[in-house]
């Protein structure tokens, strides 16, 4: 993937400098074990509570897909979530458009019952 330094906007291939913006563009890789932090250390701590549903929500950001569309690995990551008891809710596609530069993107919504219990 590549990154705009300057307005932070995203490419899957390299431009010598960013059509939107002009700003330099370098090439990162996300680890699978980089984790991005959702709230900072000032945030007061949250705990599961197991009998309550719980969310996850997977976007093409996410370690089963690549740079390409790929059923195959959508289909692979829903079956192994499903394993841990996550069943698909909803699944939609997003359109996140800047100046020049437009992306569609899947995000699929997924739910674990409360106790780990399957709803039939």
């Amino acid at each position: 993937m590549f990154r705009c330094q300057k307005c932070l906007n995203e490419f899957t291939k390299e431009f010598n400098s960013c059509p939107v913006c002009g700003g330099a563009v370098e090439k990162y890789e996300l680890l699978d074990e980089e984790v991005v932090p959702l709230f900072s250390e000032l945030d007061l701590p949250f705990t599961l509570d197991p009998s309550k549903h719980q969310y996850k929500i997977i976007t093409q950001k996410d370690r089963f897909f690549s740079s390409k569309f790929n059923p195959a690995l959508i289909e692979r990551a829903l079956n192994e979530y499903a394993q841990e008891g996550w069943v698909l809710k909803n699944a939609v596609s997003a359109d996140f458009g800047s100046v020049g530069m437009s992306r569609n993107e899947l995000i699929i919504f997924l739910e674990k019952a409360p106790n780990g219990k399957v709803n039939s």
